[in-house]
């Protein structure tokens, strides 16, 4: 299950290998992946959710309710899409307080991981990431759980994790455990991928920030994303799933100036539908 825009955004949804489980709690889709994607590139989001085994419809019913909470907040949205700094900040918090309010009101067992990257619409006029080379862009992170947000600065063959694991959870916790507002570069490649990525990287006896570097930085968007499926349909080992996000940020935001594919609130990518 993929999305590709190319030269932008690619995304997938891997399938790792389930355990057999007895489901419990009514949920149909046991056995089926668990991971979920939400992109909105009107909006530059974009986000990973991981649901547990037994109830794996839990990160795509928590991002579906995150996409109808933005459709509904008007102000969201066109905060947003605010050239100024302080305007799009402001719509963060908004964000913010939207999915708070989902998680606040989701039962235990539909607890989810969640970890979106959000950008501004344009450069800022602040020095980005990489050393002053190229336009600093406002851009936001909202993380919660066991995913993971890494910027890879590939003209240094840099790549830094920026969410920090965490067991807070939606549904299990009264807030989010990271929301941070950051500055990056229009060269930057901003990875996110669900907890299998950390199995991959220890089937060759990796830590998941050596893994990568040694195997995605450099490959861009679309390459990032060919190496992870290609490296775990060959690994021998039982792995979770794996839902991955990579793109690239000038070219998020020069796309996010025109409709992705007339969809204009964004897609879920999901095998588990609640």
């Amino acid at each position: 299950m993929k999305l590709d825009i190319p030269e932008v955004c690619y995304a997938s949804l891997i399938p790792g290998q389930s355990r057999a489980i007895n489901g419990k709690f009514g949920d149909s889709n046991v056995g089926r992946n668990g991971d979920a994607i939400y992109i909105d590139l009107n909006l530059r989001i974009f986000a990973v959710a991981d649901g547990p085994e037994r109830n794996p419809s839990a990160s795509s019913n928590f991002l579906r309710r995150l996409k109808k909470g933005l459709e509904d907040s008007t102000p969201t949205q066109e905060g947003l899409c605010e050239q100024n700094s302080g305007e799009f900040e402001g719509a963060v918090e908004m964000l913010i307080k939207i999915a708070t309010d989902i998680s606040l009101n989701t039962d235990y067992h539909n607890a989810t991981t969640f970890s979106a990257f959000v950008l501004a619409p344009s450069e800022n006029g602040k020095s980005g990431s990489d050393g002053g080379k190229g336009g600093g862009v406002d851009a936001a992170i909202l993380h919660t759980g066991d995913s993971m947000i890494f910027k890879i600065s590939e003209s240094r063959g840099e790549i830094v994790r920026l969410s920090k694991t965490n067991h807070f959870l939606i549904g299990r916790a009264p807030r989010l455990f990271q929301t941070e507002n950051i500055v990056v570069c229009e060269q930057d490649v901003i990875l996110l991928c669900t907890d299998g990525i950390n199995d991959l990287a220890r089937s060759g006896g990796f830590s998941t920030e050596k893994f990568l570097k040694d195997e995605v930085v450099g490959l861009g968007p679309s390459g990032i994303l060919e190496k992870i499926e290609s490296l775990a349909e060959d690994t021998k080992i039982r792995l979770d799933d794996i839902g991955v996000v990579s793109f690239a940020v000038g070219g998020a935001i020069f796309q996010s100036k025109q409709s992705m594919g007339g969809t204009e609130s964004g897609v879920i990518l999901e095998d588990a539908g609640g």
